[in-house]
């Protein structure tokens, strides 16, 4: 991934989208506004900065408007694999908590499809109600260009179960915190999903810029001090302050200062490194390992991260358990998996 020049750097677009900032007073030319684009579609934020161009200099030609429709229309069939898969669900009793992208763009980006880019849809199911659900979801996805990715839980503490101190919440006090959003689909709370948004940026080296996006736009929804208290109380206190920090200085998102910790030096790192863009380093795993409450935890994090167990690593992993964690350990320094969640 290369560097941006100014001219083709969406994150302008993105805050005066956001409302944070002065339009931009230089039309781009023909070849940057091919190269804004392609940019601004790594990184999620298309359909966005394509709305900022036709509203500030009516710019919209041919190929952008077939490339919003295309964004458009994958959204859309997601949210009709969704909306049917929740129909199926409540005619049993049944009821799933739509994640990510899934969660945001019915709500805090308004419907508009071509925001939000949705390229699967994340599902959290209750553990002892998975295999019902999961017999919906193959007969709602039947003939769809449409993924379910399922979850458990909201961190990857099946793979590496030290993660869960980042946060200590059971399935069931998950779903105490969320809530019904039409039938068969609940939504987490907004201080819940801020913290679910920032740990999930984090595990992916914040590197696509519609996660801050996201949560920028929840974080306008959320009671400050309910998400200070309850990031302290299931152990991600840090990283939602990271979270904070990054949003303020590459965002510009207002924030009430005063209620946020300073930094210590790898956090610091971090919101440089986010702030930077335009590199394949694949800090953000370490930065989590940081991040979890205790020494011991700390250690273990890292382990189960570099040796993880067979269930883990797949047939080729077990075959050659030493080339696998030698790939995990290449992670921690490039990051050439944008994952597209």
């Amino acid at each position: 991934m290369t560097r941006q020049s100014k001219a083709t750097d969406p994150v302008p677009y993105v805050q005066s989208w956001l409302g944070n900032a002065p339009s931009a007073t230089q039309r781009p030319s023909d070849e940057e506004l091919l190269q804004l684009i392609d940019a601004a579609d790594r990184e999620g934020v298309g359909g966005i900065v394509a709305e900022v161009l036709q509203r500030q200099f009516s710019l919209q030609p041919e190929w952008l408007r077939t490339r919003i429709y295309s964004w458009f229309l994958l959204g859309a069939e997601h949210s009709s694999v969704l909306e049917r898969l929740g129909e199926q669900l409540a005619d049993h009793g049944l009821e799933v908590v739509a994640l990510k992208g899934a969660a945001l763009a019915p709500t805090v980006y308004n419907r508009q499809l071509s925001h939000r880019p949705v390229s699967d849809l994340d599902l959290l199911v209750l553990p002892e109600r998975e295999s019902t659900v999961k017999s919906n979801g193959a007969r709602a996805t039947e003939g769809a260009r449409a993924f379910i990715d399922w979850h458990r839980n909201l961190v990857d503490d099946e793979r590496i179960p030290s993660k869960s101190g980042l946060l200590q919440l059971t399935p069931h006090e998950i779903w105490s915190l969320s809530r019904s959003f039409r039938p068969g689909i609940r939504h987490l709370e907004p201080e819940l999903q801020f913290i679910h948004l920032s740990l999930h940026a984090f595990k992916h080296s914040c590197c696509r810029l519609i996660w801050l996006v996201d949560q920028a736009l929840v974080l306008r929804t959320c009671n400050f001090e309910r998400l200070l208290e309850l990031a302290r109380h299931v152990g991600s206190e840090r990283p939602v302050l990271v979270s904070l920090h990054i949003l303020k200085r590459l965002l510009g998102e207002e924030l009430p200062t005063r209620q946020i910790a300073r930094l210590r030096w790898h956090e610091s790192l971090a919101v440089r490194l986010t702030c930077r863009r335009g590199h394949d380093l694949g800090w953000g795993e370490l930065f989590l390992i940081l991040s979890v409450p205790g020494l011991a935890t700390k250690l273990r994090y890292l382990s189960e991260y570099l040796f993880p167990g067979p269930a883990v690593l797949g047939e080729e992993g077990r075959s050659n358990r030493l080339r696998a964690s030698l790939k995990r350990a290449w992670r921690f320094l490039w990051n050439k998996n944008r994952t597209r969640g």
